[in-house]
């Protein structure tokens, strides 16, 4: 089984609830926590199969949440995770005050 959502805030044209504003990786660590929680309940699913895929900043995401989550999660397919956000930010944080 597979089980796409879209993160609240993801994008401008998501159809979930939420800002792009009000978003971080943290509150899509949230959100992906819900939909593990909800998905460990269905009656149909093999709780101890569970896997992450994401993609960018969704790789990341499920990168940092599987590792919070070790008990929970089986593995996980990371497309071009972007691990170097919080490096970027810094720079970019660095370069505009300085």
């Amino acid at each position: 089984m597979v089980y796409c959502f879209d993160f609240c805030g993801g994008s401008p044209s998501s159809r979930s609830d939420g800002s792009t504003l009000e978003m971080s990786i943290f509150t899509e660590q949230a959100d992906l926590e819900a939909v593990i929680s909800m998905m460990q309940e269905l009656e149909y699913v093999d709780s101890n199969n569970l896997f992450l895929m994401g993609t960018s900043q969704g790789g990341a995401v499920s990168a940092i949440t599987g590792a919070a989550h070790p008990d929970k999660i089986r593995g996980m397919v990371l497309l071009y995770p972007a691990f170097v956000l919080a490096d970027q930010a810094n720079e970019w944080i660095c370069a505009r005050w300085n």
